[in-house]
């Protein structure tokens, strides 16, 4: 097994497991005691991943417009990752190696800069107009 192989699978578990182990804590805790973003109780501002875990839950749940509504860089997230572990078992299968050396994160500067976008935007939206999504 190649090394970067090796890499790309130790990588995509250990996502997996602190997804896993964070929307077990999301579930168990939203709802009793509430979520609420350090950040913002301390600045009064969102910040860019306020929203995240209410857009990860609605996306389990099959509610994608409430998924978008509460962060779309999350939404764009999960697809970029489904993206690229997509891609990565197919050129795996194909044994193409030099794939996971010459991987292009252009979707991931995509991601970045729809986080901070989403972010201001909603900050202006509180501020300006006393409209929150969340």
């Amino acid at each position: 097994m190649n090394k970067t192989l090796k890499k790309f699978i130790i990588a995509n578990v250990a996502v997996t497991a602190a997804v896993v182990l964070f929307l077990i804590y999301a579930f168990l805790t939203v709802g009793k005691e509430g979520y609420e973003c350090v950040f913002r109780r301390i600045t009064g501002f969102i910040c860019p991943g306020c929203g995240g875990t209410r857009a990860i839950i609605s996306l389990l749940k099959l509610e994608v417009l409430s998924a978008v509504k509460y962060n779309i860089a999350v939404v764009f997230g999960i697809f970029v990752y489904l993206y690229y572990n997509i891609r990565g078992i197919i050129e795996a299968a194909r044994k193409n190696w030099e794939y996971f050396s010459k991987q292009k994160y252009i979707l991931c500067i995509v991601f970045a800069v729809i986080l901070i976008v989403n972010c201001i935007v909603k900050n202006i939206v509180i501020v300006g107009f006393g409209i929150d999504f969340m």
